[in-house]
């Protein structure tokens, strides 16, 4: 005959399993959930350097797409491709995503509004699922399209030939012409005063060292 003790023991074996099972799911859930964490954080970071360094590579560029100079600020944007979503700068951030075990997904510039959008994957993850991905968008901080010249410059303008005095015909004379000499002045696109100059000849404004003062500017995340 068996003693009371033993017929005791049966629920409290039952008990204490599954108070086992519960707390070995408990920490699986918690390991899974910190190993997606993980793999998201991971996905925003390499989203983010993809943007700042495609926002970077665009920045690095401006000095060359401008070298042939504007007649208006509103000139700049078309000189830098005038679209909503150029591809400038997309081999620097899919450099940066893979560096950072991701894939560029996505990638625009819009040079409008000095924004560069982008879209990562991460090539693997330990969870089930897809793998992690993130977006992030960075600004170049040269707002192009906030560009203004100094308001004090007068382009000049040729001054008329003046009419011979007398009864004879006046003899053929050359239209005037504009001086050749180039005058300085500056630009704002939004961090400080640019220096260009401007040449009356050709009637255009060329920036004299854009590729040092850009290099001041740094690239900022945007959301």
């Amino acid at each position: 005959m068996s003693r009371r003790g033993d017929r005791g023991s049966g629920p409290i074996t039952v008990l204490l399993i599954l108070g086992v099972l519960a707390l070995v799911f408990a920490i699986g859930i918690t390991s899974v959930m910190a190993t997606a964490g993980e793999e998201g954080a991971g996905a925003q970071h390499a989203a983010d350097a993809a943007a700042l360094g495609g926002a970077q590579a665009v920045l690095d560029d401006m000095p060359n797409a401008l070298v042939i100079g504007f007649r208006d600020p509103r000139d700049i944007p078309g000189l830098l491709g005038g679209s909503v979503c150029l591809q400038k700068g997309r081999v620097e951030a899919s450099r940066l995503a893979s560096a950072n075990d991701a894939t560029l997904t996505s990638y625009c510039y819009d040079v409008h509004s000095d924004e560069v959008s982008v879209s990562v994957r991460m090539n693997a993850t330990a969870v089930s699922g897809p793998p992690a991905s993130a977006d992030a968008v960075a600004a170049t901080t040269f707002d192009i399209s906030a560009c203004e010249l100094d308001p004090a410059f007068v382009r000049p303008t040729p001054s008329p030939t003046p009419s011979p005095s007398g009864s004879q015909s006046p003899e053929p004379t050359a239209p005037p012409e504009l001086p050749s000499r180039p005058m300085d002045t500056w630009i704002d696109c939004g961090f400080g005063q640019i220096p260009v100059k401007y040449t009356p000849g050709i009637g255009k404004f060329h920036f004299k060292d854009l590729a040092s003062a850009l290099a001041e500017l740094e690239p900022r995340l945007t959301d």
